[in-house]
């Protein structure tokens, strides 16, 4: 007999799927929208479903100078938290992991 606990896990569960493939079919269709609007040369779309927009992003790369002091930082920050002098805060959060699936 399921509990009232094991309902909430199961639909969790459920929407944790649900989402995954939410997600994946947006990720087409995001493409398959900004593939268009570039293709006909377009900014912005208004449609009565909202307003659609393509955006650019930079990526930065950095010089070998500027590589090497970050990896420099990332090697102090190393020792600042072996020798404890860095602080931390802990977050608690959950992490879901389905099962997978058999195929």
């Amino acid at each position: 007999m399921k509990t009232d606990f094991d309902v909430v896990l199961s639909n969790f569960a459920e929407d944790e799927r649900q989402l995954k493939e939410l997600q994946d079919l947006q990720k087409l269709r995001r493409q398959k929208i900004l593939n268009h609007l570039v293709e006909i040369k377009e900014k912005t779309a208004e449609t009565p479903f909202g307003k659609f927009t393509v955006t650019d992003r930079k990526t930065w790369t950095y010089t070998e100078k500027v590589t090497k002091l970050e990896d420099r930082a990332k090697t102090e920050k190393a020792k600042e938290q072996q020798k404890g002098v860095a602080t931390f805060i802990i977050s608690t959060g959950l992490t879901f992991t389905a099962p997978k699936e058999e195929k």
